[in-house]
């Protein structure tokens, strides 16, 4: 018994130090990884086609992740839809009836898949989310930056003026918005992500009780330059957004900044009520003998910014799921398919043309078929799930920060109806941020008070919710399959029931892949 104990003991150490040891390796390796990322991300901003250097690294970074935090992928609850877009992607590139327009987007979504499991496992605490919130408040005053000297102000009340007037002072600023591909909606349907984040984490709580800020005066004056960072950022995107004159946007971010308000009190439901009638009675008073005149401005029309433009974008896309339900056209072939063989023009070479389908769903769909559509909405699904299972709180600044999350993401959505961004657009990257900041908040637990005993790193790893059993694993690899069988047995004849099936039937799959876990 006594030799039992003696070698149990000598062996406490040992396994302690490994521990150790493996803790540096895992946080070395997403430190350089994160660095390794950002630059891959600038690559895509300037280089068209991708060059070779970057997929290797790409490919480089994947890899030793696998390698490293093998055992840990199971614990993330968007990973069996995140490995089936993996097996998709190169499928869909193979398949593709635009390769030069797929292969940026390709690396584009590729990319994004590996910040988000990188990001999921960076965030294990909450000085890690702490400096993730100060970063894209420093990227939404970025962007707020490049609309305002990139973007037509003329015409708004107030600030109009004041903009034409800065814009003038810096010249040769061209070349950066095509680098960035920097149009209004671009720039909209990124601050739509942005805008509710930035809303929670400027009313998230400080903790800082009165009889402690003498002992924390230092704390204190950091938290306070967060706030003061936050609400600079907000305000400069909330310029910016209307300076890109996006409807879509617009109703985007209105509807992020409700669903927050609403998540904080239940009262401020009755804005919505308010908004609605305020809205149309506006609408009506401000067109008083022109109203007809303004409905057919904005219903008639093929260009994009009308609504038969979009409904002929829609159009097309079902008839691009229909025709290719299980592949799509392929990544960024939207516009070749729509400018030559989806067009009713008479004469392909003068017909409208449009880079996507003006609908995040359908832009899926016809980019890379119905088993993309479901792994997407299962991603939308498996999300809100989190949101609610995490059972976050405003009076806490993780709850408040993924509460945040959730918002950006519904506005996002929200825009979505009308716009879209592509799988692999450059600014698409900040949906793969989100995804991973919220799989890492609800991995860690980080939603849940910690006690005095839960602030060892030992305690942390205890923390990590279980993961899914190999059993588990197989029947959510199994069920997007089956819901594919199912949705393209109608696309045929209905393109858009094939649509919504995968659609609802993706979103609950998503939802109910979390009950699959057991609770530990």
């Amino acid at each position: 018994m006594n030799t039992q104990q003696a070698s149990t003991e000598t062996s406490l150490p040992v396994t302690k130090a490994d521990r150790n040891t493996r803790e540096i390796i895992e946080d070395t390796f997403l430190w350089v990884s994160l660095f390794v990322l950002a630059g891959l991300f600038s690559v895509t901003l300037v280089f068209d086609p991708i060059p070779q250097a970057a997929w290797l690294v790409l490919a480089v970074v994947a890899v030793a992740y696998a390698i490293i935090f093998a055992k840990k992928i199971s614990c993330n609850p968007l990973s069996p839809f995140m490995l089936w877009l993996l097996v998709l992607l190169p499928l869909n590139y193979w398949t593709s009836l635009d390769k030069p327009a797929s292969q940026p987007k390709l690396f584009g979504a590729l990319l994004g898949i590996v910040i988000f499991f990188v990001l999921a496992s960076f965030t294990r605490n909450r000085l890690r989310l702490r400096l993730a919130a100060v970063l894209l408040a420093l990227v939404g005053i970025a962007f707020a930056l490049l609309a305002f000297f990139t973007l037509d102000p003329t015409g708004l009340p107030v600030i109009g003026g004041l903009f034409v007037r800065l814009q003038g002072l810096i010249q040769n600023l061209t070349a950066l918005q095509e680098t960035l591909q920097a149009n209004s909606n671009t720039i909209a349907g990124t601050l739509t992500f942005l805008l509710p984040f930035m809303l929670a984490m400027l009313f998230s709580p400080t903790h800082l009780h009165h009889k402690r800020r003498e002992r924390l005066r230092a704390r204190h004056v950091k938290l306070m330059v967060e706030k003061t960072l936050y609400i600079t950022s907000f305000l400069a995107m909330a310029v910016a957004l209307l300076l890109t004159r996006s409807w879509g946007g617009i109703l985007g971010v209105v509807a992020g900044i409700l669903a927050y308000l609403i998540w904080r009190d239940r009262k401020f439901a009755w804005i919505l009520v308010i908004l609605v009638v305020a809205a149309i009675l506006i609408f009506i008073d401000s067109n008083q003998g022109r109203l007809t005149a303004t409905l057919t401005n904005i219903l008639i029309g093929q260009d994009d910014t009308k609504l038969l433009g979009r409904l002929d974008s829609w159009r097309a896309a079902l008839g691009i799921v229909r025709d290719f339900p299980f592949t799509g056209g392929g990544l960024g072939s939207f516009k070749l398919l729509t400018q030559q063989i989806y067009t009713s023009s008479s004469f392909p070479q003068y017909a409208s043309s449009y880079f996507h389908a003006h609908n995040n769903l359908l832009t899926v769909a016809a980019d890379m078929g119905l088993p993309a559509l479901v792994l997407y909405a299962a991603l939308l699904g498996c999300f809100a799930a989190m949101l609610f299972r995490a059972r976050p709180s405003i009076e806490s600044r993780v709850g408040g920060m993924l509460v945040g999350l959730g918002c950006g993401m519904l506005a996002h959505q929200v825009f979505g109806l009308t716009d879209a961004f592509m799988l692999g657009a450059k600014m698409g990257v900040f949906m793969w941020i989100f995804f991973g900041l919220a799989a890492g908040i609800y991995m860690h637990r980080l939603t849940q008070r910690s006690s005095k005993s839960r602030r060892s790193e030992a305690s942390q790893r205890q923390l990590l919710r279980p993961g899914y059993q190999p059993r588990e694993f197989a029947i959510l690899l199994f069920a997007p399959v089956l819901i594919v069988i199912l949705s393209s047995a109608v696309v045929t004849t209905l393109p858009w029931l094939a649509v919504t099936m995968a659609v609802v039937l993706g979103a609950a799959l998503g939802a109910g892949s979390l009950w699959l876990v057991k609770k530990k």
